[in-house]
């Protein structure tokens, strides 16, 4: 995660004291609103649906209460519908292995009482987090209200406008239709997941426009090998699907290694040369290894993942090697995190956070590393997860944060920031241990920030309010990381006292090219001066989106634009034994 924080009182040096800004409907509500979009969470065992404040606006409706029970909520779906989220989530045969598992489900609701009422079609993405009986027990999701039932396959419209592709939603639709015929014949189908693993590469190195020809290039390479009867979709930005019709278990293989052979390794001509592509695959057939739409992918993605770990061109799924797969990779993801800590391997890189109009640093993020004994380093995406899970994520913020406090000790120009899980922040005695490694220390808390995520402070308002000002008042400052992922309300906001708000990077990634997004941030930003916080814009890129931030009135950058951490060679964990490349 990238985060990165400045203090009021920096900000309040740099520039002058800014009074309220006139904003026009200053609860994010207006602004989810305005783009059709709500966020939910679901508590699966209590039939409770717990809705963001604009679900009203968003669907219409004056009534809200009536839409707190799942069950309720079930029931409003058209018999059209081609799926729905409890069949997305609770029917679901996939692992969760920490981090929850996606879905994403388009299905269509009758609102109003009637035979012939006016059907609202939702699309619904988000993810289950299972209980301790390894079921789904609760999910978190964001639903979009789309036009009507074209997005899910209507002949002619919809398709990706990149690639000609069909999209994810209509990749959806076709994959129910095709488990239905399957179940009828007595038939199989397959699914292939090709994924462009040096395309972060390409994006560095040549720029997104050179990135968006490479994808079309390979797209119409994958149509010059596939079956007039198989379908193609882009699953993700550099991921294609393909369902190949009348496949059985046996010919996953010699389908995988026919497109491997087409496409990898073969440069595609792109406007600055010829560039090589590099693919793997994940491959699963349907539906002897999947009931769903939902858990083909998930299937998928878990063959694509495990092909990527074990460097081979591509992997068929098996039940009994995933389950072994997950458990050895659980098992081997916490020996590394014990020997690391064991041996003192965790380490901290520094990714500085710059003011908007000069570009010098004023703070630094204190990213945690784990090395392997081999010397590489690990993705912290692939840590956090398991140690959430296993109980020892607390284990690595206080390794952390000793690590920081050390260095703002030896540094006394040095400000950090340090992130802090949802677990460990509202662990009991978080605060003890934070105010007893600060004893005798003010001028190293006085340049000591701690972030926690939108979505752990909106979890308890309350209890989040009193452990920021119990850290407040050990002279360490507070800020909100990944702002607008939660939506937190004006009035929350202002009642937990932040003194720096990280506006998430996911919104300003593409703030470039999504006026969807260029709306929400500059909403977000007039929100934050409202209240008189400072801002900080993640994931900046690109000089476009510095040059718009910065007109908006951003305080501060951080991303590739402004310098990397201190390690920019990140690998992901073996799968088992041995180090990764």
């Amino acid at each position: 995660m990238t985060s990165q924080q400045q203090t009021r009182e920096e900000s309040t040096r740099q520039e002058p004291s800014r009074g309220p800004v006139p904003l026009t409907g200053h609860d994010p509500r207006a602004v989810l609103s305005s783009i059709g979009e709500a966020t939910y969470d679901w508590d699966i065992l209590a039939d409770r649906l717990d809705w963001s404040p604009n679900v009203g606006d968003v669907l219409m409706i004056d009534n809200t209460h009536t839409i707190a029970a799942a069950s309720h909520w079930h029931s409003l779906l058209a018999p059209e519908s081609p799926s729905s989220p409890n069949d997305a989530v609770t029917r679901s045969d996939a692992q969760d292995l920490g981090a929850g598992v996606p879905y994403h489900v388009t299905y269509a609701l009758v609102l109003d009482p009637g035979e012939r009422a006016p059907r609202t079609w939702i699309e619904d993405t988000g993810r289950w987090f299972a209980g301790a009986d390894q079921r789904p027990a609760r999910a978190r999701g964001v639903i979009r209200v789309v036009p009507d039932s074209g997005l899910i396959g209507r002949s002619g419209s919809g398709c990706d406008m990149l690639t000609g592709a069909q999209t994810r939603a209509q990749l959806l639709e076709r994959a129910e239709r095709m488990f239905t015929h399957a179940g009828r014949a007595k038939t199989s189908f397959g699914l292939l997941l090709i994924g462009i693993d040096n395309l972060a590469s390409i994006n560095r190195t040549y720029g997104f426009s050179i990135a968006d020809e490479a994808i079309s290039a390979i797209a119409g390479r994958i149509r010059g090998v596939m079956r007039i009867t198989d379908g193609l979709a882009r699953y993700s930005g550099g991921k294609f699907a393909l369902l190949l019709d009348s496949c059985g278990a046996d010919q996953l293989a010699p389908a995988a290694e026919r497109f491997i052979a087409e496409i990898a390794g073969q440069p595609v001509e792109t406007s600055v040369g010829p560039l090589v592509p590099l693919l793997h695959i994940g491959a699963v057939c349907g539906p002897r290894h999947a009931r769903n739409p939902q858990m083909l992918l998930q299937n998928a993605e878990d063959a694509l993942m495990t092909a990527r770990e074990m460097k081979i061109p591509y992997r068929i799924f098996d039940p009994a090697q995933a389950r072994d797969e997950a458990r050895v990779r659980i098992n081997r993801t916490r020996d590394i995190i014990i020997s690391a800590l064991n041996d003192r391997r965790i380490e901290i890189a520094l990714e500085p956070i710059v003011c908007a109009r000069t570009g010098e640093p004023v703070l630094f993020e204190a990213l945690m590393r784990l090395r392997l004994e081999n010397g590489d380093l690990v993705s912290p995406g692939a840590i956090i997860p398991v140690a959430e899970r296993l109980g020892i994520v607390e284990m690595l913020d206080q390794r952390v944060l000793e690590l920081a406090l050390a260095r703002l000790g030896a540094d006394r120009s040095l400000k950090l920031s340090v992130n802090m899980s949802g677990v460990s922040f509202h662990a009991p005695g978080a605060v003890a241990r934070l105010a007893a490694a600060l004893i005798g220390r003010a001028d190293v808390a006085a340049r000591l920030t701690v972030e926690l995520t939108e979505t752990c402070a909106i979890a308890d308002i309350e209890a989040t309010s009193r452990l920021v000002r119990a850290i407040k008042n050990l002279g360490v400052k507070v800020a909100m990381d990944d702002f607008g992922s939660g939506h937190t309300s004006f009035r929350s906001l202002r009642s937990l006292e932040i003194d720096l708000i990280k506006i998430d990077g996911a919104f300003v990634q593409n703030l470039a090219r999504s006026p969807d997004d260029r709306f929400f941030v500059r909403t977000l930003v007039q929100l934050a001066q409202h209240l008189r916080i400072p801002t900080v814009a993640e994931w900046v890129s690109d000089a476009e989106t510095a040059r718009l931030l910065g007109e908006w009135g951003v305080d501060y950058f951080q991303g590739e634009l402004f310098g990397c951490a201190e390690h920019p060679t990140v690998v992901d964990l073996p799968l088992a034994g041995g180090a990764a490349a």
